[in-house]
């Protein structure tokens, strides 16, 4: 089983190359409506041989906020998650009136 911690580092160091803040877990207050939250949120599907754990993935969720109408880092965020992530779908898009923002949010999967 490989180390959770240096998998999740190296999703983090792969975010960190996109033309943007990133933040983990939760975002600094900024005027600059323009950056990423991402976070593990839990275990997925383990599995197991003879009774015992042989593989552990962790699953996540990634926020990229942005003022910016078909922003480009979109496409780069998804190129990231298909080079690290074994799974990932982007969930929604909404348009948060009240702070007149796009997020945008996908969910995520790395086998560990």
């Amino acid at each position: 089983m490989q180390s959770l911690i240096n998998t999740t580092r190296n999703f983090r160091d792969q975010l960190a190359t996109l033309n943007c803040a990133v933040y983990h877990y939760h975002a600094e207050p900024a005027e600059d409506a323009h950056y990423v939250v991402w976070a593990e949120s839990q275990e997925g599907q383990p599995f197991y041989t003879n009774d015992k754990k042989k593989e552990q993935s962790i699953e996540g969720y990634l926020e990229f906020y942005t003022q910016e109408e078909f922003d480009e880092i979109c496409d780069d965020i998804q190129e990231i998650l298909y080079k690290v992530c074994d799974a990932w779908q982007l969930d929604f898009v909404e348009y948060l009136d009240h702070e007149k923002i796009l997020r945008f949010t996908w969910h995520w999967k790395i086998r560990g």
